[in-house]
C-alpha cells in the first residue's frame, strides 16, 4: 500500500509507499502494544491499521486525539467502535464522508480513505467537523467581506461613472457654451472691443473689424485712436476714464474711416482682477448713424415748419388782439370769435414750442442754465397765473409751503414750464368744484414739489407710461398730443432730479418732482 501525506495541505491523501506485513510485525503480547513505532505515527492525519477482522491493530497519536481514546484502549477493539456506520466504506473509490463517534459520545465528522494492508487494511481519517465549521465561518466571513468589497467596488464604480458622466456633461456644456459665446461674440451685429489701459485693442469681433475696415489680426495691439479719425479724441479718453468708476459709461462718438463718418454709442465697463485692479475695458459700439441722420432730418423739418408757421401765427395772434381792442362792447359774437382765434393761435404756438423742446430732449441737446432761486417766488408766480384760469373752471388753486425752505439750484424758466404743464393738466382733468394744490417740502438735499388734484386719478397700468413721448392716456383721449409730461421729465433729468406720479383711481393724482438744494442759502 502507498500512502502519501502533504502536511498541512488539506488535500486528499494518495497511496504512495508500500507497507507490507513485514513492516508491521505481529504483536508479542497479542495487544499490539509491543509493536515498534511505525512511520505512520508521524503522519499529521489520524491513521488506523485494521486486522483481517476489522479489529484495530494500531492508531497513531492524531487518531487518539481525534476520537479521545488512548492507544491501549483501542487496540483489539472493532473499528465499529469509532465508526458505527460503515456504509460505502468498502465500496467507495477515494474519500468517504462518514460520522465517527468520540469517546465522550459526540459525533465526529470525518473523511476516510481506506487502503489494503496485507490481510488487513489501513485507514487515514480526517476531522472535518471543526474544519468544516471553521471553513464555513471563514467562507461566510470571506463571503461577507467579499460581498462588502464588491459592493463598495460597485458603488465606487457607479460614483466614478456618475462623476465621469457629470464631468463629460459639464465639459460638453462648457464647450457648447463657449462655442455659442464665440458665435455670438464674433457674429453679433454690434462691434465689441476690449481695450487695455493705453487704449490698445486686445480683442475685437468681426463686426468691430468691419467697422474699422481692417483684418482682425492687424488690429490686435494697435491703438484705437490711430486707426480711426475721432471728431473729439479727448471724448474717447474721457469715456474710458469714466468707466474707471466701475460703472458702465455711455458716450456718443463720431469717427471717420475712409472718408465715411459713423456715429456710435459707446458703452464701456471695466475688467478687474480678483484684487480689484482694473486691467482692461470692454466696449460695445452701437451704430446710431441712421438714427442720427433721422434726428437731423426731423430737426431740420421741425425747424423749417416752425419757422414757416410762426410768421403767420404771429400775424393771426396780433390781428386777433387788435380786433379785440377795436370791437365795440355790443358786438359780443364778434368779440367771442376773436378770442377763439387768439386762443387757438396761442395753443398752436405752444405746440410748436413743445415739438422743438421734445426734439432737443430726444437728441440730448437740451440745455438748462441753473442758479440759486427762491422756490417760494416761483410757486407764487405759478399760483397767480392759474388763479384766473382756475376760477373760470370753478377750481380752487392754492399752495402749501413748508417753512424755512432753502434756495434751489434750477433754471427758473424751465421750472415755470414744468409747473405750467402739471397745473395745466390738472385743470383739464379736475371736475368743477375740485381743488389743485402745490405742495413744497425739503427732503434731504432735494426739494420736492408736488401738484395734487382731486380728479378721477390714473389707472395703475397706465402710470408707468405717462412720461412717454406722445402718450395721451388712450385712443379716446384727445386732450393733447402727449408731449407735456415727456418734456417735464426731460427738463427734470437735465437738473439731475426725478419725477414720478402717485395715484389711486377715483382719488386724484399727485405728480412730484425733485430739484437739488442750492449750495449757498439765502440769509434769513
Amino acid at each position: 500500500m502507498r500512502v502519501e501525506q502533504r502536511v498541512g495541505s488539506g488535500e486528499q491523501p494518495t497511496i504512495s509507499r508500500t507497507v507490507t506485513q513485514e513492516d508491521v510485525p505481529p504483536p508479542a503480547d497479542g495487544t499490539g502494544l509491543g509493536w515498534p513505532a511505525l512511520p505512520i505515527d508521524a503522519f499529521p492525519d489520524p491513521t488506523i491499521i485494521l486486522g483481517n477482522r476489522d479489529q484495530i491493530m494500531f492508531v497513531n497519536a492524531q487518531a487518539e486525539t481525534l476520537f479521545g481514546y488512548d492507544r491501549a484502549e483501542l487496540v483489539g477493539q472493532p473499528f465499529r467502535l469509532l465508526v458505527p456506520d460503515q456504509t460505502n466504506l468498502r465500496t467507495a473509490d477515494g474519500l468517504v464522508r462518514m460520522h465517527g463517534r468520540h469517546k465522550n459520545g459526540t459525533e465526529v465528522s470525518v473523511e476516510v480513505l481506506l487502503g489494503p494492508l496485507g490481510e488487513g487494511s489501513v485507514i487515514v481519517a480526517r476531522d472535518v467537523s471543526a474544519r468544516k465549521l471553521e471553513r464555513f465561518r471563514d467562507e461566510a466571513a470571506g463571503a461577507d467581506k467579499r460581498a462588502r468589497l464588491m459592493l463598495d467596488v460597485e458603488i465606487h464604480q457607479l460614483e466614478l461613472e456618475v462623476q465621469n458622466r457629470e464631468l463629460r456633461d459639464a465639459q460638453n456644456a462648457l464647450e457648447e457654451s463657449r462655442s455659442r459665446y464665440v458665435d455670438l461674440y464674433d457674429f453679433a451685429p454690434i462691434a465689441y472691443f476690449t481695450f487695455d489701459l493705453r487704449g490698445c485693442i486686445r480683442e475685437v469681433n468681426l463686426t468691430g473689424a468691419t467697422l474699422i475696415g481692417r483684418d482682425r489680426a492687424q488690429l490686435i495691439g494697435a491703438p484705437f485712436v490711430s486707426l480711426v479719425k475721432l471728431a473729439d479724441p479727448a471724448q474717447f479718453w474721457a469715456h474710458l476714464r469714466c468707466a474707471e468708476t466701475r460703472a458702465p459709461a455711455t458716450t456718443e462718438l463720431a469717427l471717420t474711416v475712409r472718408n465715411a463718418t459713423t456715429h456710435l454709442r459707446a458703452i464701456s465697463s471695466p475688467v478687474a482682477d480678483p484684487a480689484g485692479r482694473i486691467l482692461a475695458f470692454r466696449t460695445a459700439f452701437i451704430d446710431i448713424t441712421d438714427r442720427y441722420k433721422a434726428i437731423r432730418s426731423r430737426d431740420n423739418l421741425l425747424a423749417t415748419v416752425s419757422h414757416d408757421l410762426r410768421s403767420p401765427l404771429s400775424a393771426i395772434s396780433i390781428s386777433a388782439k387788435l380786433l379785440l381792442r377795436t370791437l365795440a362792447p355790443e358786438e359780443a359774437t364778434a368779440h367771442k370769435q376773436a378770442e377763439t382765434i387768439s386762443h387757438a393761435a396761442e395753443r398752436m404756438s405752444r405746440f410748436i414750442d413743445d415739438l422743438l423742446t421734445a426734439s432737443t430732449i430726444e437728441s440730448g441737446r437740451l440745455t438748462v442754465t441753473t442758479r440759486p432761486e427762491r422756490i417760494e417766488q416761483i410757486i407764487g408766480e405759478t399760483i397767480d397765473a392759474f388763479t384766473i384760469i382756475g376760477a373760470e373752471c370753478s377750481l380752487q388753486v392754492d399752495a402749501k409751503l413748508a417753512p424755512g425752505l432753502p434756495d434751489v439750484l434750477c433754471d427758473r424758466d424751465r421750472i415755470h414750464q414744468i409747473l405750467a404743464n402739471l397745473v395745466g393738466n390738472a385743470t383739464k382733468f379736475t371736475p368743477p368744484g375740485g381743488r389743485i394744490t402745490i405742495e413744497v417740502a425739503r427732503h434731504g438735499d432735494d426739494v420736492h414739489v408736488s401738484v395734487i388734484d382731486t380728479g378721477p386719478g390714473i389707472p395703475e397700468d397706465v402710470q408707468p407710461h405717462v412720461f412717454e413721448r406722445y402718450w395721451t392716456g388712450g385712443p379716446n383721449n384727445r386732450r393733447g398730443v402727449g408731449l407735456g409730461l415727456y418734456i417735464c421729465k426731460g427738463i427734470i433729468d437735465s437738473h439731475g432730479g426725478r419725477i414720478w406720479v402717485e395715484s389711486t383711481p377715483g382719488a386724484g393724482a399727485r405728480f412730484t418732482f425733485s430739484i437739488p438744494v442750492a449750495e449757498s442759502r439765502r440769509p434769513d
